[in-house]
């Protein structure tokens, strides 16, 4: 009896979302069959443990329970982004009956909408894809090999003729500057970083470091972006800011403490391998939080506009 009901709610739940997710035409359509999907793979999810609890043990188990998991798990993300690309294709309508009453000049509502679904796609990427777009990996490695250079030439007494300059991409020449207390001073062009022979101030980024930063300034300077996702955006990108910062003053320890976490961390039998990596991704402020809030905000201003 209960495996019935159980079996009533998921076809009644996910074939409501289905004819929601065809037929919506608002917002609170869409976000009613997002509910539907959801409760579908609840109730789903419920018949399928206790499946596993009951079933007798066997390679028929396994395999019906392997591919029940599998549905699952990729089955309901995949539903709710059918939801979300049925819900973004009905925009440019609503756009078009906006400017028809003539409420806004139709050339400005364009842009603008190509704007922020250009925005939408950037910001809407995953975790990791997010990580990789601000290359904060490559950026890590990039430079525990700078210093190894660095150590390198400050044994050979050779320190004075190293410049992070000559490390940089392209002819952005990007680095990041950590000014801590007592590590600098100020001439008339402006601050100068004092680094110390143990110190690590500086990070030298990565061509695409650089894209992913003109593309999010670029967005915060645009005329064409609302005031209130600008803000969410600000956020955002400072998170990725201080992220960077981490990294730097996470480098500037361990330089401190022991040359070795340099020099051997790619080496797998020694006690520092990947030391430096772990602690970062220990320590790394997820991205995905801040860009659901611009996300959100988008949502925001798509349902009121």
């Amino acid at each position: 009896m209960p495996e019935f009901i159980v079996s009533v709610i998921v076809v009644f739940a996910a074939g409501t979302g289905v004819a929601l997710t065809l037929g919506a035409t608002t917002a609170n359509e869409f976000l009613w069959a997002r509910g539907c999907y959801i409760i579908a793979a609840v109730a789903l999810s419920v018949a399928y443990f206790y499946w596993l609890y009951e079933a007798p043990r066997g390679p028929l188990r396994l395999i019906i329970g392997s591919i029940v998991g599998v549905l699952i798990i990729a089955g309901t993300p995949e539903l709710l982004r059918w939801v979300n690309s049925r819900e973004v294709a009905l925009r440019p309508a609503a756009v078009s009956a906006q400017t028809s009453q003539g409420s806004q000049n139709p050339m400005v509502v364009s842009a603008q909408f190509a704007k922020i679904r250009e925005l939408e796609a950037f910001i809407g990427q995953g975790e990791n894809d997010l990580r990789l777009e601000f290359d904060y990996y490559a950026i890590l490695s990039k430079n525990i090999g700078i210093q190894n250079i660095r150590i390198g030439m400050r044994n050979a007494g050779k320190l004075n003729d190293f410049r992070y300059v000559n490390y940089t991409e392209g002819s952005d020449a990007n680095m990041i500057m950590l000014a801590t207390e007592g590590k600098y001073h100020f001439i008339p062009s402006g601050p100068v970083i004092d680094e110390g022979p143990h110190d690590v101030l500086f990070l030298v980024t990565t061509s695409k470091y650089s894209a992913a930063q003109k593309t999010i300034i670029g967005f915060i300077d645009s005329a064409l972006i609302p005031t209130a996702i600008k803000q969410k955006l600000i956020e955002f990108k400072k998170g990725v800011d201080e992220n960077f910062e981490k990294m730097i003053r996470l480098l500037d320890v361990r330089m401190n403490e022991r040359d070795d976490f340099f020099l051997k961390n790619r080496d797998p039998k020694s006690p520092y391998y990947l030391v430096i990596n772990n602690d970062f991704v220990t320590r790394f402020d997820p991205l995905k939080p801040k860009a659901d809030g611009v996300l959100l905000e988008i949502a925001k201003y798509w349902k009121t506009n």
